[in-house]
């Protein structure tokens, strides 16, 4: 969060939120002004492209997805 309480998004996080259709992976993000931000990002199942713009409101709607390692286990062969 920045300053203003603001959930800054990184390059790289996973992603979810109501206004995408899938698990989202950001590539771009950007403060147009103090209420309005550009969010660009790539489905994760698709490789779908989407570009949005969002204000604080519906920033702070967006959930994380931290993914778990991948290891391989033989018992779910």
């Amino acid at each position: 969060m920045d300053s203003r309480g603001i959930y800054i998004l990184k390059i790289g996080e996973i992603i979810k939120g109501s206004f995408w259709p899938e698990i989202v992976e950001m590539k771009h993000f950007e403060e147009i002004d103090e209420e309005l931000y550009l969010v660009e990002s790539i489905g994760r199942k698709t490789n779908k492209y989407y570009e949005q713009y969002l204000d604080r409101a519906l920033l702070s709607q967006l959930e994380n997805i931290y993914e778990e390692e991948s290891t391989f286990n033989a018992e779910r062969l």
